[in-house]
């Protein structure tokens, strides 16, 4: 088989070995002469569940020596490994040949399996077949690799094996005469490959007449042509020691792997002029701005590849070009996902229907390579603009991406790597192209920090170096008449900004009725004015850019930036704020105008014979987040929506809070409020718990299995690292309480986390976990206490945010009463009316203390009294419509921020 060396949206170290894996990879199908499946009954260990992960410090070393003759041997061993992964990877490939001999290599690996001095073909795969291993070969345009998977005791002799083809390979002219067929059929079956044919041509025309630009089968002629003097000729020239790395990977000892290379490869030649592995100079390749375009009008799309000149193995700027390819992202409407799973450009494609997929990649040889994108679409009228945003994202990258963007980048490289190193054949893989085209191994840490090192202002300065303003080479191939000409597409490379460019923030694409607008912004004046020609101020194309679409973030947007962007202590003190405002402790109380202090009207319900809908609105006289880059006026006004069943039972229905822009008052987003109304409890839980509680606890006991109990356990455990036990009751072990469990010991490895299951009668695990918490959560709907008040240990803080009616109750009297009947609240007015508890022990507006006046600044003294009153301390929450508007606002303007989270919908 062949190979394209090509990655699409992972590390290139780990090639997948098929090209339509996740991750992508190279083109072509394995060559293997038998098969046979992995042994079933090797012992494996039990894993117990929920128990705390141990980390371990100590990846397998890769151990890496030298024969006299040049040959290096590399082995990472797996001692408890039933199988290993052994082979050759030899530092020549299609690039190594000329014009005439072009398709040599390729040709070679075919013959590999036809018979060796020693072995007759039928011999050959008799014995690789009756020791159930694998056999296989490729080639690609700097490599060929010759490879065995086998049982541990087989590893000699598939050495063995290899060595015999890689040396002896008797070459057979009758042999070669057949094998053309073979290949010309190989041939035809490539060229259905529309992506196989298009980047053949992307080489093709971008590294006109040198080796780069040949292909790897090489043209029909060659095929019919070469003769066995023409393989004898480049084995000779190529398959020597010091080109070559013995790899073993799995059940492989290293001295033992040494001494099968000494006995089976110490006869190997020597280059004329050896050259260390991996410090290779081939002549100076030239990247050629140019294209080439196949127009065929009877085929259904365009298949469009552009690229810009990218970088070898070993140039520093290789990962961040990794990095900003990940930026760039893949897509496929085939496959369903959503934009937010993957880039800006994503997006745009997708909510304009411009492609049917595209992917990114990023090719590189010893010292050049190829970076750009591959669409294909059946949008043949839009070809101009699925171009023109795909270089405007590139040009952006010049001007600088965003935080979360590059982090999201990075963490997906790294996955990548991770899930391209599953087993030994995939480990062997990557030591061995290391070994060949860097001449050492990079050890996943060292990769991964490698990439974590990386910043917002590298890819900047890289994309600079690659991006702006440099020659492209295009491939096109199909329906393309609606392409634009090479100068114009070429021209987007630089005149999508000003000369202004540091003066950008972001470059955003907008369609207005029907028409197309480009919408930039800038903070300065004549900047905008120079751009736009139509507005004197940026400020205005803010303004439109706003007014005109809606923004909607769905429970999957939400969750993603609470779980990439949000920080629990953003979160903490935008709660902060909002106490504040409700409890009239910075503007409010005593206001001057109804606009200066915080707009709640009651709930309004309308009843239809399924549901009960509460409408909540809220107004608050200042913002309580900071602003976003891309804000026109701070948050002020949402009101929240939610639907509840008249049955009683459980709804699944998630709120939804309508966000209005201050300044025009025009919807500015919709946001699925389901998450963030259990997000907002937990934060004025913790800020609570911050307030009242030492600063060290170590052991949490919480009631429910909701999204409520999830946000208290992640947020506590976020704030405090001292917390090493959470212990969680249920009233039944069920697949949603199972499931947090699992999230949680899985998202908090170093927390000990516990699941209880208790009836209405707490059993003697309860009241253990009650008996060692520092800080208890209730979250249920319980109508009776669900612990004694006994069981609470001095010192201890409890929240309550679980009851909203006066029947409810989740802890009894004489737990007010330890608190000395002083017991602080969100809202006291509220409280008095809704909460059970506090309904229940008769207290009275005095004896509550609203969280508010303690997030003062002198509230020193106060927040002493209530820790005095009594030998614990309760917070009381029934949740106020200003929390809503506070974590609404501060998840629209990360949204906002960010740039790829939620869908934009012209609204106006």
């Amino acid at each position: 088989m062949y190979r394209r060396t090509k990655v699409f949206s992972g590390f290139n170290f780990a090639v997948k070995r098929r090209r339509g894996d996740a991750g992508g990879g190279e083109g072509g199908a394995n060559r293997q002469i038998a098969f046979s499946s992995s042994p079933s009954h090797v012992p494996r260990p039990l894993r117990r569940t929920l128990a705390t992960v141990v980390h371990q410090n100590t990846a397998p070393l890769t151990e890496i020596s030298t024969l006299s003759n040049g040959l290096t041997i590399a082995t990472e061993s797996h001692p408890h490994a039933q199988t290993a992964t052994v082979g050759v990877w030899i530092d020549a490939g299609s690039r190594a040949e000329t014009d005439v001999t072009n398709g040599v290599a390729h040709f070679l690996e075919h013959m590999a399996f036809k018979g060796t001095g020693r072995r007759s073909q039928h011999a050959l795969e008799l014995e690789v077949e009756n020791m159930g291993a694998h056999l296989n070969a490729y080639t690609s345009r700097e490599q060929t690799v010759y490879y065995a998977k086998a049982f541990r005791k087989d590893v000699g002799a598939a050495v063995d094996i290899i060595s015999d083809i890689l040396q002896n390979s008797k070459l057979d002219a009758s042999a070669v005469e057949r094998e053309r067929d073979v290949i010309l059929r190989e041939q035809e079956e490539v060229d259905k490959q529309l992506e196989e044919v298009v980047f053949d041509h992307l080489h093709a025309v971008a590294y006109q007449g040198q080796p780069l630009g040949r292909t790897i089968l090489g043209p029909k002629k060659n095929i019919l042509s070469i003769k066995r003097d023409d393989l004898v000729s480049y084995v000779e020239s190529n398959y020597t020691a010091d080109r070559m790395v013995l790899v073993g990977t799995g059940g492989v000892d290293h001295r033992e792997l040494q001494e099968l290379a000494t006995k089976h490869f110490a006869s190997l030649p020597v280059s004329s002029s050896p050259i260390a592995l991996g410090q290779k100079h081939h002549p100076k390749t030239e990247f050629v701005g140019s294209e080439v375009r196949i127009r065929d009008d009877t085929m259904n799309t365009a298949n469009i590849a552009i690229a810009v000149e990218g970088v070898g193995w070993r140039s520093p700027d290789y990962f961040p070009m990794l990095v900003m390819q990940s930026i760039m992202g893949n897509w496929d409407r085939s496959l369903g996902a959503a934009p937010l799973l993957s880039s800006r450009l994503s997006r745009d494609i997708s909510a304009h229907s411009l492609a049917n997929s595209f992917m990114s990649f990023s090719t590189s040889y010893s010292d050049t390579g190829l970076w750009g994108i591959y669409l294909v679409s059946e949008n043949l009228m839009n070809l101009d603009d699925a171009v023109h945003f795909t270089l405007r994202e590139w040009a952006r990258m010049s001007v600088g991406p965003t935080d979360a963007e590059v982090e999201r980048a990075k963490s997906q490289l790294k996955a990548s790597l991770l899930l391209g190193l599953d087993g030994t054949t995939a480990i062997a893989e990557d030591i061995g192209r290391q070994l060949v085209t860097a001449g050492r191994r990079f050890t996943p840490r060292q990769i991964e920090s490698a990439v974590n090192a990386i910043t917002k202002e590298e890819i900047k300065r890289v994309a600079n170096k690659y991006l702006w303003d440099k020659d492209i080479a295009i491939a096109a191939l199909g329906r393309i008449e609606g392409l634009l000409d090479y100068n114009r597409i070429r021209a987007d490379m630089s005149s999508i900004i000003s000369n202004n460019i540091q003066n950008m923030h972001k470059i955003e694409p907008m369609y207005l009725n029907d028409a197309h607008i480009r919408i930039f912004i800038s903070d300065d004046v004549a900047c905008a004015e120079e751009i736009t020609r139509t507005t004197t101020t940026a400020k205005q194309f803010i303004e439109l850019k706003m007014t005109s679409s809606l923004l909607v973030l769905s429970a999957d947007d939400v969750q993603h930036l609470v779980r990439t962007a949000l920080k629990p202590d953003e979160v903490i003190r935008c709660m902060a704020r909002v106490f504040e405002l409700v409890s009239g402790s910075e503007i409010g109380e005593g206001a001057s105008s109804e606009h200066d202090r915080v707009q709640q009207p009651p709930r309004l319900t309308t009843l239809s014979p399924a549901h009960a809908t509460l409408y909540m609105p809220c107004r608050l006289p200042v913002p309580v987040t900071g602003s976003s880059e891309l804000q026109t006026s701070p948050i002020h006004t949402a009101i929240k929506v939610v639907s509840v069943p008249r049955d009683g039972g459980e709804s699944g229905i998630p709120g939804t809070t309508l966000v209005l822009d201050e300044h025009t008052g025009v919807a500015r987003a919709v946001v699925n409020s389901r998450a963030l109304t259990a997000l907002r409890n937990a934060a004025g839980s913790v800020l609570a718990t911050q307030l009242l509680r030492p600063a060290t606890p170590t052991h949490i006991t919480l009631f429910g299995a909701g999204l409520q109990t999830r946000q208290h356990a992640r947020l506590l455990a976020q704030t405090y690292p001292s917390i090493t036990h959470c212990t969680i009751v249920n009233r039944t072990l069920n697949a949603r309480f199972k499931e947090l469990l699992s999230d949680l010991a899985t998202e908090f490895p170093k927390l000990c986390v516990e699941g209880l299951a208790s009836s209405s009668t707490p059993t003697p695990g309860v009241e253990a976990a009650v008996r060692v918490a520092d800080v208890i959560c209730t979250a249920t709907s319980s109508t009776q206490p669900l612990f004694k008040s006994e069981w609470v240990k001095s010192g201890t803080h409890v929240n309550l945010v679980g009851s909203y009616k006066p029947t409810m109750r989740e802890v009894d009297v004489d737990l007010i009463k330890r608190a000395g009947r002083r017991v602080v609240v969100d809202e006291a007015k509220s409280c008095l009316v809704e909460a059970g508890e506090i309904v229940d022990a008769e207290l009275g507006e005095e004896d509550l203390v609203e969280i508010g006046v303690l997030t003062q600044a002198d509230a020193d003294e106060v927040i002493a009294k209530v820790k005095k009153s009594g030998d614990v301390t309760i917070f009381k929450s029934v949740g106020v419509g200003a929390q809503d508007v506070g974590i609404a606002s501060l998840m629209v303007e990360l949204a906002e921020k960010d740039g790829n989270v939620g869908t934009r919908i012209p609204y106006d």
